[in-house]
This record gives structure tokens, C-alpha cells and sequence, in this order.
């Protein structure tokens, strides 16, 4: 789902196959940095929040 909503947002995540691999990982900290959220790359509350808020 975080794929999904990533690549919907317009932030390549690459294919929606579930692996946390580069492509997403340079996703979510693209996105932690256009939202202001810590860049981690992780996958934590903040992130999840703010991607369903998007959804």
C-alpha cells in the first residue's frame, strides 16, 4: 500500500511488490522531505499518517 500511494503521489517507488528496495527507500525520503518529516527512509507513524492523509 505504501508503494501504491508513494507511485499515486507522484514519488517512484517502483513496483507495488511489497520489498523495501532502493527505489522505494528514495521514495519515502523524498516524501519525508517534502513533508517536512524526518528523511529516514523508514517506514514509521509520521510517514504512515501523512501517506493515508494522501491516499
Amino acid at each position: 500500500n505504501i508503494q501504491l500511494i508513494l507511485n499515486k503521489n507522484g514519488y517512484d517507488a517502483g513496483g507495488a511488490d511489497g520489498v523495501m528496495g532502493e527505489k522505494t527507500k528514495n521514495a519515502i525520503i523524498a516524501f519525508q522531505t517534502a513533508n517536512k518529516l524526518p528523511a529516514t527512509g523508514a517506514v514509521d507513524e509520521k510517514l504512515v499518517k501523512a501517506l493515508l492523509a494522501r491516499k
